[in-house]
C-alpha cells in the first residue's frame, strides 16, 4: 500500500503546481467590469410584446436614446415588431426624431409591410412632421413598392403649382423605381412623365455623393429609351448639385457624360458632330468648381459621332489633337487610338493608321520604361506581402488590348493588300533577318526556315514600283 501510495509523486506534484499558478495569475488579473448601459430591458417570448425598459424614459430624448440602444447594442438583435410596441407604449414622449429613427431602420431591416404601419402610427398621433420625416415617408412607399402612394405623397408634400421643392435625391430614386419597373412600355412612359413633374426647380442636395450608381443608371436608361432632353436636364442638375470634387464624383461624372455625349444606339447620324463637340465643351465647364476634364472614355464617347462622316479618321485625328493640347495627354489611351485607326482603315487612309500604330507602339514603349520597386534581395515572384493579380485580372489588362490590337492591324493588312500596298520593311530589318537566316542555316543544315523577299513595294505616292534595297 505504501508503494502504491507513492508510485508517482513527481507527476501529482506537478500537475498540482500548474493548477495553481494559474489560479495566481488568474487572480493577479484585472476583472474589466462589463460596461454599464444606459438602460436595462427584459424580453417576453412574445414578438409583438414591447421591451420593459428599467428605468423607464422620462423625456423625448431618452427615448430616442432608448431606440437607438436597443437598435444598436443588443445581441442578438430586437425584431421590428417589439421595437414599434416598445415605442407605442410610450406616446407622450413620441417626437419625429423617434419616428424617423423606426422609418430609418425599417427601411434597412423589413420595409414591407413595418414602413406602412409606422406612417399609419405617426399620421395618427397628430406629431408634426419635418422634412427628414418626409423623406422618410416617401422613401418608405419607394422601398415598398407603393408608387402610386409614394408619388400622391410627394405631390402632396412638395408640389405648389409650378414649383417643385422635391429634394433631388428623393426624385432620383423615384424615377430610377419608374424605370427599372416591370411593366408596358406604354404605362412606363405615362409613369415617368408623370414622375418628371417632380423635377426640382430649386437647389437641392448632391446626389453623385449620396447614390451615385442610382444617378448614373438614371441617366442610362433615360439615354437608352430615348429621353435624350430629359436626361440633358438631369445632368446638368447634377452638376449643380455637387459641393466638392472627389476622384470618386469626377469618375462618376465622366461616365454619366459619356451616355449624353455619345450618339443613340443605331443613330450614329442623330446629331452633328460640332453640336456634340459644343455640348462636350459646355457640359464640362458647366460647374467650373469641378474642374472636370475628359477622360479616354469621354473622348471615345465623343469620336463615336462621327462613325459615318465623311473623312472621319482625320477629323478623329485633328479632335484629339485639340484635346490633348486643352487638357493634357490624359485623354488618350489605347482605345482611342484604335478607334481613330479603325476610322482611317475604314476610309482608306492607310497613313493615318500606320501613325495611329506607330503611336500606339511608342506608348507601350514609354509604359514599360517606367521605373519599377527595386527589391532589397532577389525573391520569387510570389514572395511578399502584395497579392499577384489572377489570370482573369492579366487576360482583362493585357489580353484585351493586344487582341484588339492585333484585330485592328490584321484589318489594315488585309485593307494594304486589297489596295495593293505593303507596309514599307526598314533595310535594318532586312540585314537582320539575314543574319537570322545564316544563323540559323549554321545551327540547322538542310531545314528551311522562310525565304527573305528582297523586292520592297514602297507607298510613294499612287505609283508602287518594286525596289532591290
Amino acid at each position: 500500500m505504501y508503494a502504491k501510495r507513492n508510485k508517482n509523486p513527481v507527476r501529482y506534484q506537478t500537475h498540482r503546481s500548474k493548477s495553481t499558478r494559474k489560479q495566481q495569475r488568474d487572480k493577479k488579473r484585472p476583472q474589466h467590469s462589463p460596461k454599464k448601459s444606459p438602460f436595462m430591458h427584459e424580453i417576453s417570448s412574445d414578438i409583438d410584446a414591447p421591451c420593459i425598459l428599467v428605468p423607464a424614459p422620462t423625456t423625448q430624448t431618452e427615448l430616442c436614446s432608448a431606440l437607438r440602444y436597443l437598435i444598436q447594442s443588443t445581441e442578438p438583435p430586437i425584431p421590428l415588431p417589439r421595437l414599434i410596441a416598445t415605442h407605442t407604449r410610450y406616446p407622450t414622449l413620441q417626437t419625429p426624431e423617434s419616428y424617423n429613427i423606426l422609418l430609418a431602420h425599417a427601411s434597412r431591416v423589413a420595409p414591407i409591410p413595418y414602413s406602412a404601419q409606422i406612417i399609419s402610427q405617426l399620421r395618427a398621433s397628430g406629431v408634426i412632421w419635418t422634412e427628414n420625416t418626409e423623406q422618410f415617408a416617401v422613401r418608405a412607399h419607394i422601398q415598398s413598392g407603393k408608387w402610386e402612394e409614394a408619388i400622391q405623397l410627394a405631390e402632396k408634400l412638395w408640389v405648389d403649382g409650378a414649383t417643385s421643392r422635391t429634394p433631388l435625391d428623393i426624385f432620383a430614386e423615384l424615377l430610377h423605381f419608374v424605370l427599372t419597373k416591370r411593366a408596358t412600355v406604354e404605362d412606363i412612359a405615362s409613369m415617368a412623365d408623370r414622375c418628371w413633374k417632380l423635377f426640382p426647380t430649386g437647389a437641392s442636395v448632391d446626389v453623385i455623393n449620396r447614390s451615385p450608381r442610382i444617378a448614373y443608371n438614371i441617366v442610362r436608361l433615360l439615354s437608352n429609351t430615348g429621353r435624350h432632353e430629359h436626361a440633358l436636364q438631369l445632368v446638368m442638375k447634377l452638376l449643380e448639385s455637387l459641393s466638392s470634387s472627389t476622384p470618386s464624383n469626377l469618375r462618376y461624372c465622366r461616365a454619366i457624360l459619356c451616355h449624353i455625349i455619345r450618339p443613340p444606339r443605331g443613330r450614329p447620324s442623330a446629331y452633328r458632330f460640332k453640336e456634340r463637340r459644343r455640348l462636350f465643351e459646355s457640359l464640362l465647364q458647366h460647374n467650373p468648381s469641378l474642374g472636370l476634364t475628359p477622360d479616354p472614355g469621354l473622348t471615345c464617347a465623343l469620336l463615336q459621332n462621327l462613325r459615318k462622316r465623311r473623312k472621319r479618321g482625320s477629323a478623329a485625328f485633328h479632335t484629339l489633337l485639340e484635346l490633348r493640347a486643352k487638357y493634357g495627354p490624359q485623354v488618350e489611351d489605347s482605345t482611342v487610338r484604335r478607334t481613330i485607326a479603325r476610322y482611317a482603315i475604314e476610309e482608306e487612309n492607310v497613313d493615318l493608321a500606320r501613325n495611329m500604330f506607330e503611336r500606339e507602339r511608342l506608348a507601350r514603349l514609354e509604359n514599360n520604361k517606367e521605373p519599377r520597386p527595386i527589391l532589397s534581395k532577389p525573391e520569387a515572384p510570389w514572395m511578399g506581402q502584395e497579392d499577384t493579380q489572377s489570370h482573369l485580372e492579366y487576360l482583362r489588362n493585357k489580353g484585351s488590348e493586344n487582341r484588339k490590337s492585333t484585330v485592328t492591324a490584321r484589318s489594315l493588312r488585309r485593307k494594304e493588300l486589297r489596295l495593293g500596298r505593303r507596309e514599307r520593311v526598314h533595310p535594318e530589318n532586312l540585314l537582320v533577318a539575314e543574319k537570322r537566316e545564316k544563323q540559323w542555316e549554321s545551327m540547322y543544315p538542310g531545314r528551311k526556315r522562310h525565304v527573305i523577299r528582297r523586292g520592297v513595294l514602297f507607298t510613294n505616292g499612287t505609283d508602287n514600283k518594286k525596289k532591290d534595297t
